[in-house]
Parts: C-alpha cells; structure tokens; sequence
C-alpha cells in the first residue's frame, strides 16, 4: 500500500541520516550560514479518510524549495518554504478527489557532522484541494501541521543533495470536512541545492 511504501522510506531515511551523522562526526564541520535554495523530487504517498470509508493514494511530483539558515552555539537554526507541484486523482467509486500545489513553511534545527548536516522539522502545510462527490463539489484550500527529518551532504563548495521525509496532517473546514474529515500526506524527496 502506498502509505507503507512511504512509510519504509522515511524509515530507511532516518537510518540513513543517522549513519551519515555518525559517519563523518569526526570531520570538521562546516559553516551552512546564508540562504539557500534548489530543486527536488518527491515520492508522495498517504491516505484519507471519506465519512464511509478508507483511501490509500501515491504519486509523484517535482518541486522547489529556499531558505536561510544560521548557526546558533553548536546547532544550525533556520527557516524553508518547500512548494511541490502535485496532482493526484483518487476515484473511490464515483467520488473523485485531487490535491495539487503542496506548500510547506518550516522551522528547522539540526546539527553538522563534517559534510553532513542532519535536521528536524516542523511547521505548517497547505495543499489545494478539488472534491467532486456528484451531488456536491467545491474546491478549498486544507491547511494542517507537519513533521519532518532529513539531512543535506555537501558535494562542492557552495552545492549539496540531500533527503527530506515530511508527514502532514490535513484538515478541512467544515463544508468538506463532513465528507472527508482527515487526510495524512507522507513525502519522501531527493533535493539538490545550493547555497548563495
């Protein structure tokens, strides 16, 4: 199922940083201070639930992402807004609903292993929102929190990839949300980025 799918990666994502971490520790770090910015890919993947019934989803999407980070003591502190550019259909019977332009503002706090900087996340997610169930639609924008870890490895002076797992937990008001009160949408996303 698509939700388990993500699920594995986050996962093998938080494994990865954590051994990426520990991995270079003994590396001098390096100063990660000033805006940054870059492209990336995300698996997306998660479910939703109607007033009935149960839906798994899953898809892909590229997408965009900046911030600005500074050093504070020994911990790297900073600020993102991520943007994929979604469009995924479910169709549980006759009942269709697509989500499209995932928009994340984060708070981040991590620390840096040599090459590695390795963080957490938090903040809030918006995502557009189109729900046809026949005898009603309507479109809105869902907002709701999010969780998230990942680390960046620096490849050349300014330039680095990295890896991002993000949870979301959408809500919707109440005109949608008496047919789909709940909705988790899971990224898994490789980035490629530079600093300025």
């Amino acid at each position: 199922m698509a939700k388990s799918k993500v699920l594995d990666m986050v996962l093998v994502g938080g494994a990865t940083a954590v051994a990426g971490g520990i991995a270079a520790s003994g590396a001098q770090a390096q100063s990660l201070d000033g805006f940054y910015g870059g492209i990336s890919y995300a698996d997306i993947g998660g479910d939703y639930g109607l007033e009935f019934a149960d839906y798994n989803f899953e898809g892909g999407s590229a997408g965009l992402f900046t911030g600005y980070n500074l050093s504070v003591g020994d911990m790297v502190l900073g600020v993102e807004l991520a943007y994929v550019g979604s469009d995924i259909t479910i169709e549980p019977s006759a009942y269709d609903y697509t989500f499209n332009n995932l928009i994340d503002i984060s708070g981040r706090a991590g620390k840096v292993f040599g090459d590695v900087f390795v963080y957490g996340k938090a903040g809030v997610s918006f995502v557009g929102v189109e729900t046809d169930f026949g005898y009603w639609d309507g479109n809105e924008i869902a907002s709701g929190a999010h969780v998230g870890l990942g680390l960046d490895y620096v490849i050349a002076d300014r330039y680095f990839v990295g890896a991002d797992v993000t949870r979301r937990f959408m809500r919707y008001t109440d005109e949608v949300g008496q047919y789909v009160p709940s909705n988790e949408i899971d990224t898994a996303s490789l980035r490629v980025g530079m600093r300025f």
